[in-house]
């Protein structure tokens, strides 16, 4: 269990028995903080990306070099099993990292203006809040037209789907057709 306070620039761990910290690292104030498997990635607002073990007691130091530059606009998420997937999106680029003893892999990225970045599985998903589109990695770029997504779900595990919330509704995004089916809120 960890706890991350951005504005400072902390990140926690506590144990669920005791509800004590057990460990702390100072991160880059503002920095965005993923966690899965056995690993914690961390992006700082310049876009640097360092990927450290979650387990044990925690060690970071910002002087080390980052394993990618993201560019200030970038994000990353974690997947349960701990398969970190990162976005630079100025550059169109996806880095995939297996595990901790793994160099990135590459691969191409629509590029995407501001934009909210999940896991489906092991699939990078993302909503490109300036076009109202719905990015997936090895599939359709879906236009949600008069659904404008408000919030990309979280990450989570394999599905056929990814699901983003409109004022109104549930967007179900089918990852390999990009069909969508309206769940309405009926408020």
């Amino acid at each position: 269990l960890f706890m991350v306070d951005p504005t400072i620039g902390r990140v926690e761990s506590v144990s669920p028995a005791s509800t004590s910290i057990t460990s702390a690292i100072d991160v880059p104030p503002g920095s965005e903080v993923a966690y899965g498997g056995d690993v914690l990635a961390i992006v700082s607002p310049e876009g640097q990306l360092w990927v450290v073990p979650a387990v044990g007691d925690l060690q970071f130091s910002s002087t080390n070099p980052p394993l990618v530059e993201l560019g200030e606009a970038g994000h990353a998420v974690v997947t349960r099993d701990g398969v970190v997937l990162a976005v630079a999106p100025e550059e169109g680029v996806r880095y995939r990292i297996e595990s901790l003893v793994d160099l990135p892999e590459t691969g191409e990225f629509p590029q995407v203006g501001e934009f909210q970045l999940a896991a489906v599985g092991d699939r990078a998903v993302a909503l490109d809040e300036s076009t109202n589109r719905l990015v997936i990695d090895g599939g359709p770029t879906v236009e949600l037209g008069e659904h404008v997504g408000l919030r990309l779900q979280q990450t989570g595990p394999a599905a056929a789907f990814a699901v983003v919330a409109t004022g109104g509704a549930l967007l179900r995004v089918a990852l390999d057709s990009g069909e969508i089916t309206v769940i309405d809120a009926e408020v």
